[in-house]
């Protein structure tokens, strides 16, 4: 046998054989019992986000609080994310399908609905959790291969879009709001600067009234002063020619 040194034998370093990938085994099916308690650990999760997207840490804690509520599972945050977005797609699905008289018998599609219709305290709005012994039926949507964990799943792309779109309405109707209210103000400023043309055109009418009226005063005293010494004068002239006259026929 020859020896790993020998020139004519020389060892290959270049480009070694890649390994194949190993295809992740499929995970354990999923009963309706467990989904339900899956989207119910799942909407308080999201709605204490405000409905924003889960990071890889908060969906490990939904698979906590989901092995808390079963009572038993061991649940990765990998399979529960993976399991929601098939949740979701399949609730698109319905919703598309239902007509306005129709219903869907998908036995999620209500706790979905109410899911989605959110987000609302979750003491008000409980969700709907179906009575159904553990591991009792066994959905045939979950025969999917799970995809690869360092993927961007679409679930959170969807709450991005939904997200925006929220910001969007939320910045329209603050827009809405301003103009509402500077059209009030608007109003409300022509109001008052056409109450204080009112108000100083009856102070100047007062004013020029006043005036008006100590101008007719003046003349009125000014009138019983040039009468008084008119009389004066004619009593006193009057007395003088009496006096003149006595005075002529003593003599």
């Amino acid at each position: 046998m020859a020896s790993s040194s020998d020139p004519q034998h020389p060892v290959s370093t270049l480009n070694p054989v890649p390994r194949p990938k190993k295809n992740s085994p499929p995970g354990q099916a999923w009963s309706e019992h467990e989904t339900s308690h899956l989207i119910g650990a799942y909407q308080d999760m999201w709605y204490s986000l405000r409905r924003g997207p889960l990071k890889s840490h908060q969906w490990d804690e939904v698979a906590a609080s989901l092995s808390s509520r079963c009572g038993y599972g061991s649940r990765t945050g990998t399979q529960c994310r993976h399991k929601m977005e098939k949740l979701r797609k399949r609730y698109r699905i319905e919703r598309g399908k239902l007509s306005s008289n129709s219903r869907s018998y998908w036995v999620h599609y209500d706790q979905m609905e109410l899911m989605e219709s959110g987000p609302h305290p979750i003491s008000v709005c409980p969700p709907v959790i179906p009575v159904c012994p553990p591991k009792a039926q066994v959905e045939v949507f979950d025969n999917e291969d799970e995809e690869d964990d360092e993927n961007e799943s679409e679930e959170d792309m969807i709450r991005t879009k939904e997200r925006v779109a929220w910001k969007s309405n939320n910045v329209d109707c603050n827009y809405e709001s301003v103009r509402a209210a500077k059209k009030l103000v608007s109003v409300v400023k022509r109001f008052a600067e056409g109450l204080y043309r009112i108000e100083k055109r009856k102070m100047d009418m007062m004013t020029e009234l006043e005036r008006d009226w100590m101008d007719m005063e003046l003349k009125r005293q000014d009138m019983w002063m040039r009468s008084g010494n008119y009389l004066a004068n004619k009593i006193s002239s009057a007395f003088r020619s009496s006096k003149k006259a006595k005075k002529a026929s003593d003599i």
